[in-house]
């Protein structure tokens, strides 16, 4: 698996995030299939692309190849099905993760805010000598706020990141499958 650059078969540029790109490399390497599968039938067309063989020659090419290697049109579409699923995968764990950074990050610092809102409220009753707490938790209050609105623009970023590392992959497939399916 280490010959092949999943970065580069997958067309990766620095368009993408880094950390999301590399978490779903990651996810396809340590998923990879035992053989010849999608991923070294791909980096054969590549590595004849690369030599200035027009696309439809390289895929008949890499095909003729690897059929004597009992590698089969149905194998193709099924190793290509097993990194949709890679990726599906990876997307649902990132959809989770996000969930629970979100309630972490998001949701319970709202309901701490609420909870200090309440203190000021209840504060504000008491005698004279509350207001310097009350004007401590009023700080606290705004602090919470500014760091919930980072935090919700940098998951919102993330989570783009994600989703646009994760349909560049999940296109570059499709689209390796629809020319496979063309040409072959």
């Amino acid at each position: 698996m280490a010959a092949i650059d999943i970065k580069k078969l997958m067309g990766v540029n620095s368009d993408l995030d880094k950390r999301s790109t590399d978490a779903l490399v990651k996810a396809i390497k340590e998923n990879h299939l035992e053989g010849f599968d999608y991923l070294k039938f791909m980096h054969s067309v590549s590595t004849l692309l690369s030599m200035d063989i027009d696309e439809e020659t390289a895929f008949k090419s890499a095909f003729t190849t690897a059929k004597t290697m009992g590698f089969t049109k149905d194998a193709f579409r099924k190793g290509a099905r097993h990194y949709l699923n890679v990726l599906s995968a990876q997307r649902e764990s990132f959809a989770d993760a996000l969930k629970r950074q979100r309630a972490d990050k998001v949701t319970n610092r709202a309901d701490k805010m609420e909870a200090i809102k309440q203190k000021i409220s209840n504060h504000k009753q008491k005698i004279e000598k509350l207001k310097a707490e009350i004007k401590l938790y009023e700080t606290k209050l705004l602090e919470f706020d500014a760091n919930m609105e980072k935090e919700r623009v940098k998951l919102e970023n993330v989570t783009k990141n994600f989703v646009d590392s994760y349909d560049h992959f999940e296109g570059k497939i499709k689209a390796d499958v629809e020319l496979f399916e063309q040409y072959l």
